[in-house]
């Protein structure tokens, strides 16, 4: 049964499986996207806790190989004559590794020319990746799976489907399916995701891929959206305007979000303009709140309506420049001022 898993891990893994892999408190190597495209900008991330903050920490540089990429940091201590309080500190550090071929990868972090820690790295041949994902228990009591993904290719999809895989060791446990909140993702476009799950499922590993979608009828990109990350008797909320910019009625226009801190997802929320429906050269606003107290957060969103699509997002921040320029480091698909293609 384990060989059979682990094959069944192989083969997953080069259509764009994504195993999590433990890692311990001192290091930890992780990437984004988390399983990439071949059109997609990889960056890898790593946090690293040096033994005092007066460690000088450097991350050297990186080697790609056919099959392995790897990182080296080098700490340093300070003289020893340096008066420095005895605290850990972590640092965070980042690595553009751009675009590369669809198939396996070992990456492996060395410090000091030391190896301490690894993962695997699994570029799909598809045409979308999955960003990021995380995992949250709302206020009710339940275990939801969240992440977001995007569309790399050149043509709107459609039925976006989440496969999600959780194992206990290398042992398959159970499959999950859903689909991305937005309907039809154009390039270069992104979509939250949301799952329930089951409470046994809570501290299992898991992957996710999306391997099944069909191509989309082009929507008109017509809608320029605008958020406003705030907080709202302590949960996140995410407000705005979506102003139509065709020349006929924006019906049904919703507004879907993924919800990063601290580099990862959090949350996925979606909810609708008030009104729902938008004249042509018309606004509307929207609130739409987490579904749990956070707060310093940052919202990818995208806006859809009957036929309608985003043409613009643009991103009005609340919180302090620090929390963007994090953002920005993380390499995720959010800017102050984005675009559609």
């Amino acid at each position: 049964m384990k060989r059979a898993a682990a094959i069944a891990i192989t083969i997953a893994a080069l259509a764009g499986f994504s195993p999590a892999f433990g890692q311990t408190f001192q290091e930890e190597l992780y990437f984004y996207p988390e399983v990439p495209t071949q059109a997609s900008n990889v960056v890898a991330h790593i946090l690293l806790t040096a033994p005092t903050p007066c460690h000088e920490v450097t991350l050297q540089d990186f080697k790609l190989s056919d099959s392995e990429i790897s990182l080296n940091v080098e700490v340093n201590p300070p003289p020893p004559e340096t008066v420095c309080i005895q605290v850990l500190k972590q640092h965070s550090l980042t690595q553009e590794i751009g675009q590369l071929d669809a198939g396996a990868y070992t990456a492996r972090l060395y410090v000091n020319g030391q190896e301490k820690t690894s993962t695997k790295l699994y570029v799909t041949e598809y045409d979308v990746a999955v960003l990021a994902t995380g995992k949250f228990t709302d206020e009710q009591g339940g275990l939801n799976l969240v992440g977001e993904v995007q569309n790399t290719a050149n043509k709107s999809i459609r039925l976006t489907r989440i496969d999600v895989s959780f194992f206990e060791g290398d042992q398959l446990l159970r499959e999950e399916q859903a689909y991305t909140t937005m309907t039809i993702i154009t390039p270069n476009m992104t979509s939250g995701f949301s799952m329930p799950l089951n409470p046994d499922l809570q501290d299992k590993e898991y992957s996710v891929r999306v391997t099944s979608y069909e191509v989309a009828e082009e929507p008109e990109r017509a809608l320029r959206l605008v958020v406003e990350p705030a907080t709202k008797d302590g949960y996140g909320m995410v407000s705005g305007q979506v102003h139509n910019g065709a020349d006929r009625d924006a019906k049904q226009v919703k507004i879907v979000c993924a919800i990063y801190k601290e580099g990862r997802v959090i949350d996925s929320i979606f909810g609708y303009t008030n009104p729902p429906d938008i004249p042509a050269g018309q606004s509307a606003g929207f609130e739409v709140l987490t579904h749990y107290k956070t707060s310093e957060f940052l919202p990818s969103c995208n806006a859809e309506a009957q036929g309608l699509a985003a043409s613009e997002v643009q991103v009005v921040p609340e919180f302090p420049v620090t929390i963007l320029s994090l953002a920005a480091s993380l390499g995720i698909a959010v800017y102050l001022f984005r675009k559609r293609l």
